[in-house]
């Protein structure tokens, strides 16, 4: 578990899934919730299953740390959005793509969104991005290729992982509304490592 930032106001983290022991995920998934053990046990494949026992793993070691509590004195419920949350003055939010697992914890709502660079089709940019952000991720290129060109693919994530942050710390989650979300007009903390783009986006 790192801590890849961290202010007065808010602590990013990451694990990769690899690090945890099998007595680790044992453990974790026993602190989880009756409703989150049913949705991992759901998973067809073992690192989905790891995938989900680690993000709560993480979320718990945050929470721990910052409110000076157990684990089993943390309860995690979701909203109506699936936004998960609990009954404190302390925000979070949680996300994961392939190997690795993020979470954030904020005195304000937050939301978090980590992306594999990876090939995605041409037709993304029109459903997700508006005429300003292809602008950004294409830059003076007239790509009529079916994928977005490699040299475009860390722009592309930029812009997919802030919007993701952005309807996430809403509550709104992903939707159409994601295309008139101005990427270059808000502030966020970003950054691009291991082939993986992390985003935070905080009200």
């Amino acid at each position: 578990m790192d801590c890849v930032f961290s202010d007065a106001s808010m602590r990013i983290y990451r694990l990769n899934i690899s690090d945890l022991s099998d007595e680790d995920y044992t453990n974790a998934f026993f602190d989880m919730s009756c409703e989150r053990q049913k949705k991992c046990k759901g998973y067809r494949f073992a690192d989905d299953k790891k995938r989900c026992i680690a993000a709560d793993f993480l979320v718990r070691k945050m929470l721990c740390e910052s409110l000076d509590k157990n684990t089993d004195e943390i309860e995690i419920y979701t909203d109506e959005n699936g936004k998960p949350y609990v009954n404190e003055s302390i925000y979070f939010n949680l996300s994961h793509s392939d190997k690795y697992v993020a979470a954030v914890v904020a005195d304000k709502p937050v939301g978090i969104d980590i992306e594999k660079i990876k090939s995605v089709k041409s037709n993304m940019l029109d459903y997700f991005c508006s005429e300003k952000d292809k602008k950004y991720i294409l830059g003076e290129e007239k790509s009529v290729c079916e994928d977005v060109p490699e040299n475009a693919l860390e722009r592309f994530f930029e812009v997919w992982t802030f919007k993701e942050a952005y309807l996430k710390c809403t509550g709104e989650g992903i939707s159409k509304k994601a295309a008139v979300i101005d990427f270059e007009a808000y502030e966020k903390y970003q950054t691009v490592f291991d082939g993986f783009v992390l985003c935070v986006f905080s009200e």
